[in-house]
């Protein structure tokens, strides 16, 4: 008998220090609870839903029902026989609802457990000590200077705004490199050996070139017809009994958003020397009559398109000074060609 009561007691004492441990367990489930709430204030700008409030709450009712569960078993354990069974009954029925509560935390979790969000937070939260390429800072460190009270929305907002930044000087630099391929280009076509540029502005009409062969066929610098548009040249034959014009297309910087083939209208003239009249000036047309295809379709790499213009422009004998009209396109060894204008169709 003696034997059975010592057995008793000690296994009453075990019973009693177990639960003073759930108690422990207890306070730590409300701390946890605890920090998830504060949590969740600190990702409300980036996490969707209620999963850390509903943990949060879920488990300081965890901890509040252990307690309350280890408070009735330690009563339970010293009472007499009669209040230790009513206890006894209950601490069962709470056992069953907190194995209950843990159950539906388990699923919960395990349901969220590939969350594409939390996922690329905690990802994001592994990376302590890679900078931010945006500003040389890490995700601690800037946790850490901002401080916990503070929303994670603002950490947030201030990456964002950097990003823009970042976004707007890109489209600034393209902007720049685009005007500046424009402005190579011209200074290419001045600096070409067989003939000489006199005047060209940087997108606008007329441009005009100084052709000084007499004998063949010689192909002009190429141009723009308008900002960011066809990438055009040209080609002047005297070899025949009529000065004949032809233009092709090339490769331009513009090509991607531009509308194929080209349809427009080319004006050339041949100037007269001698005075502001009687300019020899005619059209070179890329409508439908033309092949546009082969000659005002797109052209990859330093190849011309198919050549189309005036066969005929005007004959070669009357380039030179004519008295009565007073008139002389061939002047000093040279003639001048102006593109005064191209229109799109």
């Amino acid at each position: 008998m003696k034997t059975s009561c010592a057995y008793n007691r000690c296994l009453q004492i075990f019973f009693i220090i177990v639960q003073i441990l759930f108690i422990f367990v207890g306070c730590v489930l409300i701390g946890l609870g605890a920090w998830f709430e504060i949590l969740d204030q600190n990702f409300e700008a980036i996490v969707d839903g209620d999963q850390l409030v509903y943990g949060a709450y879920l488990t300081i009712a965890a901890g509040c029902a252990i307690i309350v569960l280890s408070v009735i078993g330690i009563f339970g354990a010293i009472c007499d026989y009669k209040a230790n069974r009513v206890l006894l009954f209950v601490y069962i029925v709470l056992v069953i609802v907190v194995f209950i509560l843990q159950s539906i935390g388990g699923i919960l979790a395990f349901t969220y457990r590939e969350d594409k969000i939390c996922r690329e937070c905690v990802e994001q939260i592994k990376k302590d000590g890679e900078p931010c390429p945006l500003c040389n800072r890490t995700e601690f460190s800037f946790m850490r200077d901002y401080g916990l009270e503070r929303s994670l929305k603002e950490f947030v907002d201030v990456r964002c705004a950097k990003t823009d930044e970042l976004k707007r000087t890109t489209e600034d630099l393209k902007k720049e490199n685009l005007e500046l391929k424009l402005e190579t280009d011209i200074t290419l076509s001045l600096i070409k050996a067989e003939v000489k540029q006199l005047r060209a502005s940087k997108f606008g009409f007329p441009i005009e070139f100084r052709v000084q062969d007499n004998q063949g066929n010689v192909f002009l610098p190429p141009f723009y017809t308008h900002s960011c548009g066809y990438k055009l040249s040209a080609e002047v034959s005297l070899s025949g009994t009529h000065v004949s014009i032809y233009t092709y297309m090339m490769e331009g910087d513009y090509d991607d958003h531009l509308k194929w083939p080209f349809e427009g209208v080319i004006t050339v003239q041949i100037v007269n020397q001698t005075g502001d009249h009687s300019h020899i000036e005619k059209t070179i047309l890329y409508d439908d009559k033309a092949p546009l295809l082969n000659v005002g379709g797109r052209v990859l790499g330093t190849h011309r398109s198919g050549g189309w213009g005036l066969v005929e422009f005007m004959p070669r004998s009357s380039l030179f000074y004519n008295t009565q009209r007073n008139t002389e396109y061939w002047k000093g060894g040279f003639i001048v060609l102006r593109v005064t204008k191209v229109t799109l169709l």
